[in-house]
């Protein structure tokens, strides 16, 4: 059942392409015998890849039985848990549904996944490598593997696993882009240069492509990165991932706040709980001294019930530094929610050259902190 499961998933994962949602649901009725308990477990990952993740739990805790489809409620509480970034109990998740599916790779390849975002890099690899040993046919698992050999600086087997993959995706720009930057990281700038135009020269053929292009031509032409970018949001018209990007582009690049609002704003439409894009817009409206509305996002997270991601503290920070000049109660929670993000390890090495503290820079507060973080 998983296999067919995750060939639906994989439709779904357009994200509001109607053709192959319609056949991602026309397969599972197909080659699934459908009852109800059945038929809400597949609703809520179609919930969950329409980012309606609050739709997606209320169906997981009221209407499914975990042991009734235990390896389609796992797989569906981990990734949901991944979107939240809650990444220890999507882990977790993962592991449980591995043990009802012991011949299946897509449990280590989720796996492999949440440690990446528990920068558990060995198990991360540990993951990826359990994953291409069942199945070695699947090229995402290979990549995934390179990431995590990237992230943990051993650049010799990333190469041998990214020159797999580009001789199998020759155009990729998505790999070449990988291949490009750890080229660049071992010092070979001629050949990091040569795949990072090899890159920009092909047009996309994939959501990812885009998206990593786009993303490439970020600093040179963030004009066509936007172009890219919209590409990408054509074949995925409800992506988190592209919103976030655009709305990075926007407000980094193109210093167009208003604009950058408006794609957090279709984010959160979508997922109300999301923290990067609820952070991001309070750090956008307090830039445009929109004081009140940057505070009440930020009376959202105090109000949070679960707990908060490290970048989200120090985002909380910014605000109040951004308001310290119109709201003074803000220059001490400023302090203290820089503190907590330092505590968290987070931000250490980014506020020294961050202009959204450049409000507190020299207040004594400030200083205190910067002699306690070191």
């Amino acid at each position: 059942m998983l296999n067919v499961v995750g060939r639906f998933a994989d439709a779904l994962a357009a994200g509001g392409n109607e053709q192959l949602e319609t056949e991602g649901w026309a397969e599972a009725e197909k080659r699934l015998p459908l009852d109800i308990e059945l038929i809400a477990v597949l609703s809520a990952r179609r919930a969950l890849t329409k980012h309606r993740n609050e739709s997606a739990f209320a169906m997981l805790r009221d209407k499914i039985e975990p042991r009734q489809y235990p390896s389609l409620y796992w797989l569906t509480m981990g990734d949901l848990l991944m979107l939240q970034h809650r990444y220890q109990e999507a882990a977790s998740a993962f592991r449980v549904l591995s043990q009802y599916d012991p011949s299946s790779a897509l449990p280590h390849a989720r796996l492999g996944q949440a440690m990446m975002g528990m920068r558990a890099y060995p198990a991360a690899i540990e993951s990826f490598s359990q994953a291409i040993l069942k199945d070695s046919e699947k090229l995402a698992h290979r990549v995934g593997r390179a990431l995590a050999y990237e992230a943990a600086g051993r650049h010799q087997e990333c190469f041998e696993d990214l020159n797999e993959c580009i001789r199998q995706q020759p155009h990729s720009a998505r790999l070449l882009l990988i291949r490009s930057r750890v080229r660049r990281a071992v010092g070979d700038s001629e050949a990091a240069e040569a795949d990072y135009l090899e890159a920009i020269r092909h047009e996309p053929q994939t959501f990812e492509d885009w998206v990593s292009r786009g993303l490439a031509r970020a600093m040179e032409n963030p004009q066509a990165a936007v172009e890219d970018l919209h590409q990408a949001l054509a074949l995925r018209p409800n992506s988190t991932i592209v919103f976030q990007n655009l709305a990075y582009l926007h407000s980094e690049h193109l210093h167009d706040y208003s604009k950058a609002i408006d794609y957090l704003n279709r984010i959160l439409e979508q997922a109300p709980n999301d923290e990067l894009a609820r952070s991001g817009r309070a750090v956008l409206l307090a830039r445009q001294g929109k004081v009140q509305r940057a505070l009440d996002d930020v009376k959202f997270f105090e109000m949070a019930q679960s707990p908060l991601l490290p970048s989200t503290y120090y985002q909380i920070a910014c605000v109040h530094a951004l308001l310290a000049g119109h709201h003074p109660p803000s220059l001490t929670q400023a302090i203290h929610y820089l503190k907590q993000s330092f505590q968290k390890g987070y931000g250490t090495d980014l506020f020294k050259e961050d202009p959204d503290l450049d409000g507190i820079r020299d207040n004594p507060l400030f200083q205190e902190l910067i002699l306690w973080s070191q």
